[in-house]
């Protein structure tokens, strides 16, 4: 005879809908992203949230969505500023714009504190930054046209019903 300890637990079934992102981004930019989560399975999950890794694409922070019930959906948004590639730690290449690729990673915990991760590739094209021109010329207020002709109207229009009213 003995004893033996089982552990029954649900399976986890968490789905994200990654956030679209432009095939063209300019340098200097940001991309606002936002994430949906969904939890399809019938076990609670802890700490649910994104996270974005790419040459040239700076995440502001973690999309965090927080804990989930079981079918629950939650929703995460990121500021993405959009740099040059080398402004990335770790990246190791030359060139400054051009295409770039990464991953969006989710992340979540079950009940026991076990961390799971799924993550989604994603590409785009860095291109320099617009720089509008800055006029030297200021723009010119156009000059109030001198109405005196409208002035001369009213005034001989007045002058009109005026001698009406006195002659009747």
């Amino acid at each position: 005879s003995g004893t033996v300890q089982v552990t029954v637990a649900q399976p986890l079934n968490v789905k994200m809908e990654p956030p679209k992102i432009p095939a063209e981004v300019n340098a200097g930019d940001t991309m606002p992203l936002k994430f949906q989560v969904m939890n399809m399975g019938r076990g609670m999950v802890y700490n649910v949230r994104c996270e974005l890794a790419a040459p040239g694409l700076i995440p502001s922070e973690v999309a965090f969505i927080g804990n989930m019930e079981p079918g629950t959906d939650g929703e995460g948004e990121m500021d993405v500023f959009i740099g040059m590639k080398s402004m990335t730690e770790g990246y190791e290449g030359d060139d400054k714009y051009g295409p770039t690729s990464g991953k969006i990673t989710l992340k979540y915990e079950d009940g026991n504190g076990q961390e799971y991760a799924e993550e989604v590739d994603i590409f785009t094209m860095i291109n320099p930054p617009v720089i509008s021109p800055v006029s030297a010329e200021t723009e010119e207020e156009p000059d109030k046209a001198s109405q005196w002709w409208i002035s001369l109207i009213v005034g001989g229009a007045a002058i009109a019903v005026l001698v009406i009213l006195l002659v009747a």
